[in-house]
């Protein structure tokens, strides 16, 4: 999934084109699968903020590294903490989704379904 994200990055930066529906659709079953699975919404988020902060780590190297101005690494800094931003959203709003319609309770912080 983030290999995805990242790819639709260096796809905007280069060409200007966006996500396209089929990868906004990807992310939003990974949230639906994660609730049928049990996995926590905190572990979700956690690799959320990862996948960002490692990107933007990984930007600040690269920009000094390559000479890159600062505004081109603003734009590039925005379109990262975006795309986890909308990315999680999009994923949790699945992930609620598919617990209410399969009825099952929230799972609690550590991880497991609250019985």
């Amino acid at each position: 999934m983030h290999t995805l994200t990242s790819r639709a990055i260096a796809r905007f930066l280069i060409t200007g084109q966006g996500t396209t529906e089929v990868e906004r659709n990807f992310i939003s079953r990974v949230g639906a699968s994660a609730a049928r699975y049990g996995l926590s919404l905190a572990i979700l988020s956690r690799s959320f903020v990862l996948w960002r902060d490692t990107n933007l780590r990984i930007l600040n190297e690269e920009a000094g590294r390559l000479g890159i101005g600062p505004a081109v690494s603003s734009v590039a800094r925005n379109i990262i903490k975006s795309s986890a931003e909308s990315g999680l959203r999009r994923m949790t709003r699945a992930y609620d989704y598919q617990l209410q319609h399969a009825g099952r309770p929230e799972p609690s912080l550590e991880g497991s379904v609250a019985r």
